[in-house]
């Protein structure tokens, strides 16, 4: 409904896309197939926004694909695998990484064919061969879209093999098909640490958190503000479904289907439990979207006396999510309105002759429109103007800046010529 893009970083994609159409590469470091992908679509749409927003919402509808498959695998049921893929896309979860993390939502498509290729291999209903290749390109591909994809994905595997091992089968294939998962996993972790250019340096992250969880409590992050009800909700929703699908996970048909659900229980408390800053575990809860739909399919067919029973169960739980993801009042907007942005564009045409300087809210937007921005004056030319933007509720700036434009939205204030 709106011709900007959403979140404070919608216009940072649209900056990395502009960027890669105009200079072959990114601009920031970050995982770059998201951006190439939207690049290849801007070249051929000619609208960079419109790009930015069909290439993020085509790679998080495609998830929906691997999901299914995945659940029918656990479920047997097509109707149950089904209900329980439209409970994973109408989560929230989803619904705020499309809004806020585009990148972490293409990524879902990776995570979910990872662990069906998991899956399927643990089962033997593929070649260990053909395992191991899908799990590779997988873990890959996530990497090089979003590095929590890749984090959670890698978790998550080495969770149900390990588990699969422990509690399946002892045979040699159970053996080999563990030592695939796990060796898989850390030689393309080697790789990308040898190489972290390919992830823009994202796979270096992992150092904060693991500071993080080694810091003693409240060392890092003092106490957190007291939850929003809907809030808490989307944080209980998984945490208090993993106890009771561990319990329906011994019912299933097969080890390697237990293993995936015992494996989407712990993964629930780990994302949603771990001591972590409030800022992190908001960004693991969203991950909560894949073991949660597993977790319903699961116990929807390992409870319900029958399909008919289980289709009632699911639908009842698909209103509780409408209700998190639209009544919780979250809707994807951009950081500011049209009109501010058609103001934007009449103030820069003014002042070709300066650069810029903004906060991050204000200064994706402007690299959509100039080259001419620093984030520090002291990184401006010699002799060029600094103009710094802010927003008319912005605090008053240094008393050496100098008004030169107060809008409706905007004032713009001289650092120095």
């Amino acid at each position: 409904r709106c011709p900007l893009l959403p979140g404070i970083d919608g216009p940072y994609y649209a900056v990395q896309v502009s960027h890669v159409l105009r200079h072959g590469c990114l601009k920031y470091p970050d995982p770059p197939l998201a951006f190439y992908a939207m690049a290849a679509l801007a070249a051929l749409l000619g609208d960079t926004f419109l790009a930015v927003k069909v290439t993020a919402s085509v790679l998080a509808a495609l998830s929906v694909i691997p999901a299914y498959y995945l659940m029918r695998e656990v479920t047997d049921s097509r109707a149950t695998a089904a209900l329980s893929s439209l409970a994973y896309s109408l989560s929230f979860y989803v619904l705020r990484m499309l809004g806020d993390f585009m990148k972490n939502a293409a990524g879902l498509l990776w995570l979910n064919l990872g662990l069906w290729a998991v899956l399927k291999g643990l089962e033997g209903e593929l070649r260990l061969r053909t395992a191991a290749t899908l799990y590779a390109s997988a873990l890959l591909l996530s990497a090089l879209t979003h590095i929590l994809d890749f984090w959670t994905l890698l978790a998550y595997a080495s969770l149900a093999s390990l588990i699969y091992l422990a509690t399946g089968p002892q045979s040699t294939r159970s053996l080999r098909m563990t030592g695939i998962v796990l060796g898989v996993g850390g030689a393309v972790t080697a790789a990308l640490f040898l190489a972290p250019w390919l992830t823009g340096g994202d796979i270096m992250k992992v150092r904060s958190l693991l500071a993080e969880l080694s810091a003693p409590s409240g060392a890092v992050h003092p106490a957190r503000p007291p939850p929003t009800p809907v809030s808490a909700a989307r944080v209980a929703a998984p945490v208090l479904l993993a106890p009771l699908a561990a319990l329906a996970a011994r019912g299933l048909r097969s080890p390697a289907r237990s293993s995936i659900v015992l494996a989407s229980s712990a993964m629930a408390l780990l994302l949603n439990l771990a001591p972590l800053s409030p800022q992190l575990l908001f960004r693991l809860n969203l991950m909560s979207c894949v073991p949660l739909a597993l977790m319903l399919s699961a116990l929807a067919a390992r409870l319900a006396p029958s399909e008919r029973w289980a289709t009632a169960t699911l639908l009842v739980t698909l209103a509780v999510l409408a209700h998190l993801s639209v009544v919780g009042g979250y809707v994807p907007r951009p950081s500011i309105p049209p009109p501010a942005y058609e103001e934007l564009k009449l103030v820069v045409s003014k002042a070709s002759d300066a650069v810029w300087l903004a906060s991050p809210r204000l200064r994706y937007w402007l690299e959509t429109l100039t080259d001419d921005v620093v984030q520090h004056p002291w990184e401006a030319p010699p002799g060029v103007r600094v103009l710094l933007l802010v927003d008319r509720r912005s605090p008053p700036p240094p008393p050496w800046a100098r008004l030169v434009y107060a809008g409706s939205f905007f004032r713009v204030y001289e650092l120095r010529k």
